[in-house]
Formats: C-alpha cells, structure tokens, sequence
C-alpha cells in the first residue's frame, strides 16, 4: 500500500519554458500569501508578503508565484508545474511621438 502512496506524492514546482521548449531562467515572486482580488481596481497583485526567485522553483502547499515583470506571456492562468512562455511584442517598446 505505501508504495502505491509513494508513486502518487510529487512535490509542486514552477518551471518556465519558451516556445520552443527550452527552460527559462524567469525571476518569480513567491512565497506569498493568496489574497482574494475580487471586485478591487488597479494593478491587482494575487500574493503578499513574496521573495523574488528565479526559475525552476519549489512551492509549497499553500504558496503561489507570479511573474515579476511583464516581459513574458505566460499561456496557463495558474503558474505550477511546467509553463510555456510567450515573449510579450509590447514589452520594452516606448511610446515616442513623432512631431
């Protein structure tokens, strides 16, 4: 019976990896406390109290990771286990006005 247990317990990690598959060194914030963002306006921050990492990471039972910068799209809506990235078109573009 416990090799049974055994073979279903596996820790929760965060891996990031681009579109071609490779791994990603991606700076994340975690560890944090969930915070319930339902109904508040602004930038919403899903976690509190976080430490910045980078890629791959172990999270805890009750811990949660978000990226720090907004360079990479990721295609998941919850950053656990492996996650592909999508390089944002929009990031590091400044807005110039031609006169």
């Amino acid at each position: 019976m416990l090799y049974f247990l055994v073979t279903a317990m596996y820790p929760r990690f965060l891996i990031m990896l681009d579109e071609n598959l490779e791994s990603k060194p991606i700076t994340v914030r975690m560890p944090g406390q969930a915070v319930d963002v339902i109904g508040q306006a602004g930038k919403l921050r899903t976690i509190s109290g976080f430490q910045t990492h980078q890629t791959p990471v172990q999270l805890g039972t009750t811990e949660r990771a978000e990226l720090t910068t907004e360079e990479f799209i990721p295609y998941a809506h919850v950053l656990e286990g492996f996650v592909v990235l999508q390089k944002n078109p929009g990031w590091g573009r400044e807005d110039t006005m031609q006169m």
